[in-house]
């Protein structure tokens, strides 16, 4: 075992696998991220520089900037830029990654014993596990001897950690009430309407696409109270200081695929920056009536002598199209790198080239540029803190 810490090397290879199941959409990014997992420790944080990066992965240092660049704007992972005095340190990673907890592995293992047989292995000398005849293929696959612990990546079969965490989540799922699942079909109309309202793409039940529907059924179902967090977050204006410690996944596919961890995610974030796990019943109101505050914001820009609503599902089709144009432009801005608070700052500190810098990935402008911007939205952010510790 290359490391000495078991629980820093089952980490990383927990990093590695969740790191195989994202769609980055390009390989050199993909490969990047894996070599960030690999690096990772038991927070899902690591520092390597891009020249280590690149001797890894084999991939030249502009290639590998440019992916770290896709993975953050993603949201697969956020970055921190770091001094070390005058020069330039490594930039310290955050892996957008929770391991889930099952609570009832441990139960399906115990049934999964008294049904197995342990036999020496003849190579190693250490216990094989060798599944019963009225097991399947893919549990018999667990039998992996402990001896192989030499290679880090492998511990026991990925189909068979799958197909064990599966049946834990179906266990846990089975006790639990019908009214606190959400199942296909409510799962699929409320993820259309989610669709249009963060991404700006209407998605009706009848435009689905086959593979859409079958990764939909492969997560579900899903827990309200979660559903509710994933809601609440895609809602959110870009301004929100949750995005200074987490990043959004950029169309609803990715969403879908990464569901089970999503909220998680979510919910980390939101300890960091000091707000319940789960929403409060104020934020529980807010998705009852559909109004949001990044709706109301582009409402009031596109049409600010209309009086809202009380629902937003009530505006016309027309004008809710254009609501969603304007988030659309909004979105845009995030995938380039900016956020609200950048935005903000850049207006602040460079107000003579800011509207010619938003052309721009946030990445590429100047060094000195992006950290006066970086400290003037720590300004921002500190703020914000203190009026809201004021206001309590």
């Amino acid at each position: 075992m290359p490391f000495g810490i078991r629980g820093t090397y089952q980490m990383s290879v927990r990093a590695i696998d969740w790191a195989f199941k994202q769609q980055v959409g390009r390989p050199s990014a993909k490969l990047v991220l894996l070599a960030l997992a690999d690096h990772a420790d038991a927070d899902g944080k690591c520092w390597p520089s891009h020249k280590t990066t690149a001797t890894r992965t084999e991939l030249s240092r502009d290639t590998v900037v440019r992916s770290v660049r896709l993975l953050e704007s993603k949201g697969f992972i956020r970055v921190v830029h770091r001094r070390n005095g005058l020069s330039a340190s490594s930039n310290m990673y955050y892996l957008n990654y929770e391991p889930e907890v099952v609570s009832s592995a441990a139960h399906v293992s115990a049934q999964q014993q008294d049904r197995s047989t342990v036999r020496p292995s003849h190579a190693t000398g250490t216990p094989t596990v060798i599944a019963s005849s009225d097991q399947d293929s893919s549990t018999a696959r667990t039998a992996v001897a402990a001896g192989s612990a030499p290679n880090r990546h492998i511990e026991s079969s990925k189909e068979a950690s799958n197909e064990t965490q599966k049946q834990s989540f179906s266990l846990s799922k089975g006790r639990e009430k019908d009214e606190n699942l959400i199942q296909y079909d409510g799962a699929k109309q409320l993820f259309g309407k989610l669709s249009e309202a963060a991404f700006g793409e209407p998605l009706h039940e009848t435009e689905w696409s086959r593979e859409m529907e079958e990764l939909l059924k492969q997560e579900l179902p899903i827990r309200r109270k979660n559903w509710e967090l994933i809601d609440w977050f895609y809602r959110l204006p870009a301004d929100h200081e949750i995005f200074t410690v987490t990043y959004r996944r950029q169309s609803l596919r990715a969403v879908i695929q990464n569901l089970r961890s999503e909220s998680q995610k979510i919910r980390s974030a939101r300890r960091i920056i000091e707000l319940e796990e789960y929403l409060s019943p104020s934020e529980s109101e807010t998705l009852r009536t559909g109004w949001t505050a990044q709706l109301r914001e582009a409402a009031h820009e596109e049409f600010p002598e209309l009086t809202l609503p009380e629902r937003y599902d009530m505006m016309p089709a027309d004008m809710q199209q254009r609501i969603a144009k304007r988030i659309a432009k909004r979105i845009a801005l995030y995938e380039a790198g900016w956020h609200q608070f950048r935005i903000n700052a850049c207006k602040i500190e460079f107000p003579d080239v800011a509207e010619r810098a938003f052309c721009q990935d946030f990445e590429t402008l100047p060094w000195d540029m992006k950290s006066q911007i970086e400290s003037r939205v720590r300004e921002i952010w500190e703020e914000k803190r203190r009026a809201r510790a004021d206001s309590t």
